[in-house]
């Protein structure tokens, strides 16, 4: 009798655990955030750019580049949009519409990085090269927004807590010694990476071509997503759309003008937006830091945020 009473009272211990709600059992904690304007103040492709032509003489110039960029980019772009379904949190047939719009956008994205290659303009470029430029040429400087290095230490001083940089940028060195040029911290960063010689260390001009849309961002995510893991994604463009809105994450959109927030938030969820007269308030009262602005379940939710000192607010406490 005795023994079947313990093995129903530890019956009744297993159900109990497992049924707690989610957010009473530890997870490992992960912040994947996009880089060019969501840590930085500003894009920094056209920066990175600048190298090049700082160390080589080159035949075409820069705007050469961005001009057959935007040609191609026009031709294209009203038949993609056609097959955009919006707003995007009408319904889960919109998402499927808009990986394939994404994944149209790569077409546009591969025409310029095959230019780029044929030219070999990234070539013969050293780590050495990129590090004294970003440390020393004064187009590097204050680029990062403020509250970020502080916001990155103090998350990261809990070794269980997880950082990753995922970024359409052109590589992960220079966004490593632009956010950590004394290699304090160790973290992954996923972009459309410059290739380089291991026995030189520079750069042989080509990329890897892995992440160059906001589709290819939802299936790096999707990838890494578990239920042993709290995952949040922090970003601030339409690239970031599509993995802020994957249902297994916490999704934080980065304020960076009323504009573009704006056009985020109307791509989302239309003219009838969710939280309508909060997400007003958010726009326009500048001592309202961040609005919690849809709720996917009782664990996830989509944030709004005006800076990374609220992000720090919003995100530790929970992965204590």
């Amino acid at each position: 009798m005795k023994r079947r009473q313990n093995i129903l009272i530890i019956i009744l211990i297993i159900l109990i655990f497992w049924n707690l709600p989610k957010r009473y059992v530890k997870k490992e904690m992960l912040v994947v955030a996009d880089f060019d304007e969501t840590i930085t103040v500003r894009d920094t492709i056209d920066i990175l750019a600048q190298l090049p032509y700082k160390l080589h003489k080159h035949e075409r110039d820069w705007k050469y580049f961005q001009d057959t960029y935007m040609d191609n980019y026009m031709k294209v772009i009203n038949d993609l949009t056609k097959q955009r379904k919006l707003p995007l949190l009408d319904n889960d047939e919109n998402i499927s519409w808009e990986i394939k719009y994404q994944d149209g956008l790569k077409n546009i994205e591969l025409y310029s990085i095959n230019l780029l290659q044929r030219e070999k303009l990234f070539n013969d470029i050293s780590l050495n090269d990129l590090k004294q430029f970003v440390i020393n040429d004064p187009v590097c400087q204050n680029l990062i927004k403020p509250k970020f290095n502080e916001f990155l230490k103090k998350y990261l001083s809990n070794a269980s807590r997880k950082f990753e940089i995922l970024s359409i940028n052109w590589s992960k060195e220079f966004i490593k010694y632009m956010i950590d040029p004394n290699d304090e911290f160790t973290f992954p960063i996923s972009c459309n990476n410059l290739q380089m010689n291991s026995s030189d260390l520079k750069w042989d001009g080509n990329f890897d071509q892995k992440i160059m849309t906001g589709s290819d961002k939802r299936r790096y995510l999707l990838d890494i997503v578990s239920k042993d893991k709290d995952i949040w994604y922090i970003g601030d463009s339409q690239t970031d759309l599509l993995s802020l809105l994957l249902p297994q994450v916490n999704g934080i959109i980065m304020m960076n003008s009323k504009t573009q927030l704006d056009k985020l938030v109307t791509l989302l969820s239309g003219s009838a937006s969710l939280n309508r007269k909060d997400y007003l308030e958010f726009l326009e009262n500048d001592n309202i830091k961040s609005l919690l602005w849809y709720k996917k379940d009782e664990t996830h939710g989509l944030y709004l945020v005006k800076d990374w000192n609220i992000i720090e607010k919003i995100v530790i406490p929970v992965s204590k």
